[in-house]
């Protein structure tokens, strides 16, 4: 992945972090549902104080989905994606009906770790009981995308058929570009980014896919004017302004390069390689 601060690709909507705040706003209603499990589930993590003082609430509380939300939460941020996902199965097999949403949980954490396999098999469990939501659908063709599996491409067109919206097509288009710069067919890609902003000028990402396509195909020079043409839409994005720099640079146009490392940096604090690349450009 070449996203600095997001490190992970369109999510369609369900990113994990405002996946776990909605869940912790509304799931303190669920805590006496059904009878539960009283065992907790054990993990790798609890040598952890941390982890290990959340797992012992768990043990007292063990019908408390909240607690273990939270948990789920805490693994995750720590990049413990298989021990948050075991705690995700623990919900799933406790109630599959209401805590049905945890297989999206367990699926963005296998997807943001790159672990495809998984977080293929994560949408399609969920799929398979809820099949009435077009960005589940766009999530798991991203993820297919993500991994270089040409079964998107026949995926995408039912996606289509079952849900025919514009928006649904502008995704299924990014989705596609997604694909082919996965594979490195670099023209392809940027054919369907094109097709994207077509649809939606203002869809951030398909620029930066578009000018990934065209750096990784070593054309420094028309990566920098896509994303010369991304800051003039939104001027604030940082991680932008970082490859227009990176883009002039590698085209050997230092003072260009400086001026956008300038701005990424003034924007955000977040990216040390733009505070490097100023050290190494003398500023």
């Amino acid at each position: 992945m070449r996203y600095l601060q997001q490190k992970e690709r369109k999510m369609f909507g369900r990113k994990i972090v405002l996946l776990m705040a909605m869940l912790s706003s509304v799931l303190t209603a669920c805590d006496n549902n059904d009878a539960a499990d009283k065992t907790a589930t054990t993990t790798a993590a609890s040598k952890d104080p941390v982890l290990a003082g959340m797992e012992q609430q768990i043990a007292q509380y063990p019908d408390s989905v909240v607690l273990i939300d939270r948990l789920i939460d805490t693994l995750s941020q720590r990049n413990q994606t298989d021990a948050a996902a075991t705690w995700c199965d623990t919900l799933l097999q406790r109630d599959t009906v209401n805590n049905l949403i945890y297989s999206l949980v367990k699926a963005d954490l296998y997807r943001a770790a790159q672990q495809y396999p998984k977080a293929i098999a994560a949408y399609e469990y969920y799929l398979q009981r809820k099949a009435d939501e077009p960005t589940i659908f766009l999530s798991l063709a991203n993820t297919l995308a993500e991994a270089g599996d040409k079964r998107v491409l026949t995926f995408c067109p039912q996606i289509v058929r079952q849900f025919p919206t514009r928006e649904v097509y502008t995704g299924v288009c990014y989705v596609k570009g997604i694909y082919y710069n996965t594979i490195k067919n670099y023209a392809q890609a940027r054919a369907w980014m094109d097709s994207t902003i077509r649809y939606d000028y203002a869809f951030t990402d398909a620029y930066m896919e578009k000018g990934f396509a065209w750096f990784d195909e070593g054309k420094a020079a028309q990566a920098a004017a896509t994303f010369a043409k991304l800051v003039e839409i939104d001027a604030k994005n940082a991680e932008a302004w970082y490859w227009l720099g990176k883009s002039e640079e590698t085209a050997g146009r230092k003072a260009a390069a400086i001026k956008a490392y300038e701005r990424c940096v003034l924007i955000s604090s977040n990216i040390p390689e733009a505070k490097e690349a100023l050290e190494r450009l003398g500023k």
